[in-house]
Order: structure tokens, then sequence, then C-alpha cells
């Protein structure tokens, strides 16, 4: 089970990666192709990147249809819960 109390490696690089790639509207459009094997390349975590954004999703940090329902593309919109994650607030 992935929690998102302590802030690891992996949590920080998928959060940043997120917010480095969305738009005006804090909305990144990413296929599953790229989830999986781009946000982290290679090392700890790069296969389940997915399972992280599930754990952000359950946490509220961010909000995403079921991508086999939109073509396998994921359509994230980032809450403003992820950047106060981020800054360490609560």
């Amino acid at each position: 089970m992935i929690t998102l109390e302590r802030k690891t490696d992996v949590q920080m690089r998928i959060a940043m990666w997120l917010i480095k790639h969305a738009d005006y509207n804090d909305t990144v459009r990413v296929h599953t192709k790229t989830v999986e094997r781009e946000i982290i390349p290679d090392g700890k975590g790069c296969l389940s990147v997915s399972r992280y954004l599930r754990a952000m999703r359950q946490q509220g940090l961010i909000d995403y249809e079921d991508p086999r329902k939109t073509g396998h593309i994921y359509i994230i919109d980032l809450k403003p819960k992820l950047f106060d994650w981020i800054k360490g607030e609560k």
C-alpha cells in the first residue's frame, strides 16, 4: 500500500513531473505508455507510476478518469492540495 504521509524521492519526482508538464489550467494530458516508461525511466519506482497516481487520486492530490475510457490517455487535473503537499503544508 502506498501512503503519501511522508515524501519519498519517487513521489516527489512524479509530482514535479506533473507540475512541469501541466498546462495553464493545471491539467496534464499524457498517454499511458509515457506514464509507465518516461516519468521515471529506470530504477526505483519506474514500473509503479500508475500506482502512485492512483494513491495520489485517493488522497485528493489529483483527479483523473479511467484512461481506458479516454483512449489510453490520462487527463490529470492537479488539485491545490498537491501544491500544498509539495511545500509541506497541511
